[in-house]
């Protein structure tokens, strides 16, 4: 079980602070006075906000590409499961 937790922790706690890395970002940009910034600051800054908020895609063997939310909410179901097939069986 501790391996489980393990690996579960690997995938699942770094795709999930990156995206609110990524969100944190463009909320900050949003909520400071990027719109008393020069023309040319301001484009920048619109970029970086674009760029913070597109999703990112994950390969899954070169088959298929899913975004980070998406893998991240497989593996928390596939890791519920297995605890409640885990906690049926052991009885």
């Amino acid at each position: 079980m501790g391996a489980l937790l393990f690996d579960f922790s690997i995938y699942v706690f770094p795709v999930e602070e990156i995206n609110f890395q990524f969100s944190d970002i463009s909320s900050a940009i949003y909520k400071s006075l990027w719109y008393e910034r020069s023309s040319e600051d301001r484009k920048l800054l619109l970029f970086v906000m674009i760029k913070a908020q597109s999703q990112e895609y994950v390969s899954a063997g070169g088959i298929i590409e899913i975004n980070i939310n998406t893998f991240a909410s497989i593996i928390r179901k596939v890791f519920s499961l297995y605890a409640i097939l885990r906690n049926v069986l052991s009885k």
